[in-house]
């Protein structure tokens, strides 16, 4: 073997010991905590499962006839007990199954100035044959027992001083809802009630109210506590904006929900400020085709599963200055084809789960992210519900997690720099 070979191979293997180093940066990560530090190694997370609030099973159902029925199709309504109060852009309609029994017009109201709020509705149902299905049971505080749906065109106001309090009976089809109507929450408190037990309805495998505005609206919340909501059902699960409505919520409480909020098709709403904790499912849970959301400067806590979760399809969003920690399972995730979102400066610790997850979505960009005391810190996986292709996981300060970065499961192209 001459001196030219043994040297020529030296140098063959030598790089491929630094192409194997480079991958494995590529992959992990520089510091990124890649080793298990102990066997004796637990999350330090504060979680504990809420009495008042358990995480309940799935029992996925369908709402028929749904909670917009009463403007789609009052058809399907035909032959039911069911009530509505249907909220026009000049007047309140009462429905009993499919038959309107009550009609009153804003403009009799004395003093109307063209600006609807619950107040004036519950003082038009007061004229009908039915006054207890929406009534003011104290100065500010209103008691609604039927469903409300508001009509296209139509806005409401839901605002102190005039309504401080809206106790929504927990009984089936009790709700508020909308179809390409607009709705503003201001400094109110929104949540079930109990009559008999005169306090909210606790328990979240029950068929509990819920808000929920659908088909192009706007739903805006701010400064409001929205709480002991919610069904297993279609846009039914607490707080909901449906396809194409758009809003924002800010300076908001929502807890003890089934989920705290919900998004199924919503176009550019913004979360800001809000805090979701103790809900018995997820904190806030984007899903299904919603796009160009902002989640900025809120907190998640104690929710039994995850804080914040993307599912199906959210795209082209910001999750920016967030704190998610000690939920049941993952602080911030994106499942199942969200792609194209923006993860950073956001803090997540002590979740029983995982601190940031990719989860079968590509696109998408975690950066500058404090993420400490989880399971991994951040995980990429793709899995048989979608790929995880060209994430970018940059500039985290990734510490004291059982496991730093982990990226498996078919993910390509996934590059990691300059995290600690």
């Amino acid at each position: 073997m001459t001196k030219k070979y043994v040297l020529s191979a030296f140098a063959l293997g030598l790089a491929v010991l630094l192409c194997g180093a480079l991958g494995l940066m590529t992959i992990f990560g520089k510091g990124g905590n890649i080793l298990n530090p102990g066997n004796n190694w637990a999350s330090p997370t504060k979680y504990t499962e809420n009495p008042e609030n358990p995480l309940v099973p799935r029992n996925r159902t369908r709402l028929i006839p749904d909670q917009f029925n009463a403007i789609t199709a009052p058809k399907k309504l035909a032959g039911t007990p069911i009530s509505n109060i249907v909220v026009r852009p000049d007047r309140v309609d009462i429905q009993s199954g499919d038959r309107v029994v009550f009609s009153g017009a804003f403009r009799a109201l004395p003093g109307f100035d063209g600006r609807v709020s619950l107040a004036d509705v519950a003082n038009l149902v007061a004229r009908s044959p039915n006054p207890s299905l929406l009534r003011e049971v104290s100065p500010g505080v209103f008691q609604l027992s039927a469903g409300l749906v508001q009509s296209p065109g139509s806005r409401m106001e839901v605002v102190a001083p005039e309504v401080t309090e809206v106790r929504m009976v927990s009984q089936p089809y009790v709700y508020m809802a909308g179809v390409g109507a607009s709705v503003l929450f201001k400094d109110v408190k929104v949540h079930s009630w109990v009559p008999a037990a005169n306090e909210p309805d606790t328990n979240p495998a029950n068929k509990r109210p819920f808000i929920s505005y659908d088909d192009g609206g706007r739903l805006d919340i701010t400064g409001s506590d929205l709480s002991y909501m919610g069904q297993d059902a279609s846009k039914a699960y607490g707080v909901s904006w449906g396809a194409g409505t758009s809003g924002q919520a800010d300076h908001t409480t929502f807890e003890h929900n089934l989920f705290g909020a919900y998004t199924g098709g919503a176009v550019g709403v913004t979360f800001k400020n809000n805090i979701f904790r103790e809900n018995s499912r997820y904190g806030l849970d984007p899903h299904t085709d919603s796009a160009g959301l902002v989640v900025v400067d809120n907190e998640a806590y104690g929710n039994n599963t995850h804080g914040i979760i993307f599912s199906k399809s959210v795209n082209h969003s910001v999750v920016t200055g967030n704190k998610s920690h000690d939920n049941g399972s993952n602080g911030i995730m994106m499942d199942e084809k969200c792609d194209y979102n923006t993860i950073k400066n956001n803090q997540t610790w002590g979740n029983r789960g995982d601190g940031i997850v990719l989860q079968g979505s590509s696109h998408n960009v975690v950066e500058a992210n404090t993420v400490t005391g989880n399971q991994v810190g951040v995980r990429v996986n793709a899995n048989n519900l979608g790929p995880a292709d060209s994430n970018r996981v940059r500039g985290n300060q990734i510490d004291g997690n059982k496991l730093g970065i982990q990226v498996y499961g078919g993910a390509r192209d996934t590059v990691t720099q300059t995290n600690k």
